[in-house]
């Protein structure tokens, strides 16, 4: 992936993908998911940015007939760190779409 703003490249670790069937719908969430050390939280600050423009920004074609496809990404993920209440609540509101 490229991100909007300079076009640099960028492989997010994970990738997360859902999918929800109702009433002959299928809904599908592609989710991009990016753990991030302290040490490199300020020099990859623009990863985090693109992450979180992915949903709004990204245009998408129809993929397949009948299907709702969605693109989203998280904020930075670290365990132990002031990053673990952001990605959970990025992660909470998605699960409740």
């Amino acid at each position: 992936m490229f991100d909007f703003k300079e076009g640099r490249p960028f492989e997010p670790d994970f990738v997360l993908f859902l999918r929800r069937a109702d009433n002959g719908q299928t809904s599908i969430m592609q989710i991009f998911i990016e753990p991030k050390g302290d040490h490199l939280r300020q020099q990859d600050q623009w990863k985090e940015d693109f992450l979180l423009q992915i949903g709004q920004v990204a245009r998408l074609e129809t993929v397949f007939q009948g299907r709702d496809y969605t693109v989203y990404g998280l904020p930075f993920f670290n365990e132990g760190t002031s990053m673990r209440k952001p990605f959970a609540a990025a992660f909470e509101h998605l699960r409740k779409m």
